[in-house]
C-alpha cells in the first residue's frame, strides 16, 4: 500500500513540474538497445527467478513464524486494522516514512531521464529540470530525516517489548504442559 501511495506520488511530480517549465520532448533518436521482445522477457524471467530465490531463502532462514489460528483470524476485519493504525504511533510513523521514501524514490528516477536530453531544451527548463533531479528529492530527504526524529521507539523500548513478549510465550508454553 505504501509503495503504490509513494509511487502515486513520486510519478506525478515530474509529469507536474514539466508540465510547469514547458519542457518539449525531443525527435525519436533511435536506439542501439535489442527491441527483440523475446531478449526482454528473458531478462526479466532471470531477475523474477532471482528474486523469488532470494524471498524463499529469506522465509526459510527466519526463524519466527508468526501465524493467527484460524479462530483469531474469523474475528478480524478490515476496521480493526484501520482501528490500530490509529492508535499506534509507530506505525503511522513509519507508513508516512515509507510513502516518503517510495516517493522520493520515484521522482528522482523519473526525473532523471531528464537529464540526458536536456540539452536540446530552453535554458529555463534545464533549470527546471536540474531542480526536478535534485532539488526536489533533497527536500523529501529532508523530510524523511525529520519524520524519523519523531519515531518513538528505541531500542531499549523494542527490547522491552520483546522480553514482555517472551514472557507471555513462556506462560502459554507452561500451561500447554
Amino acid at each position: 500500500m505504501f509503495f503504490k501511495a509513494g509511487n502515486a506520488l513520486g510519478g506525478a511530480i515530474p509529469g507536474l513540474v514539466l508540465q510547469i517549465i514547458d519542457y518539449v520532448a525531443g525527435k525519436d533518436e533511435e536506439s542501439t538497445l535489442n527491441k527483440d521482445p523475446k531478449a526482454w522477457f528473458t531478462v526479466l524471467l532471470i531477475y523474477n527467478i532471482v528474486g523469488l530465490v532470494l524471498l524463499v531463502i529469506c522465509f526459510i532462514a527466519s526463524k519466527e513464524r508468526v501465524v493467527m489460528e484460524d479462530k483469531e483470524t474469523e474475528n478480524v476485519r478490515v476496521s480493526d486494522l484501520w482501528k490500530e493504525f490509529i492508535r499506534n504511533g509507530p506505525l503511522r510513523v513509519i507508513a508516512l516514512y515509507f510513502i516518503t521514501a517510495f516517493t522520493c524514490m520515484t521522482t528522482q528516477n523519473s526525473s532523471n531521464s531528464y537529464l540526458f536530453g536536456m540539452s536540446s531544451q530552453k535554458s529555463s527548463t534545464q533549470e527546471g529540470i536540474r531542480w526536478l533531479a535534485s532539488i526536489i528529492p533533497i527536500f523529501f530527504n529532508i523530510l524523511m530525516i525529520i519524520i524519523i526524529y519523531f519515531y518513538s521507539l528505541t531500542d531499549e523500548k523494542i527490547d522491552e517489548i520483546n522480553k514482555e513478549i517472551e514472557k507471555r510465550n513462556h506462560k502459554a508454553d507452561e500451561v500447554l504442559a
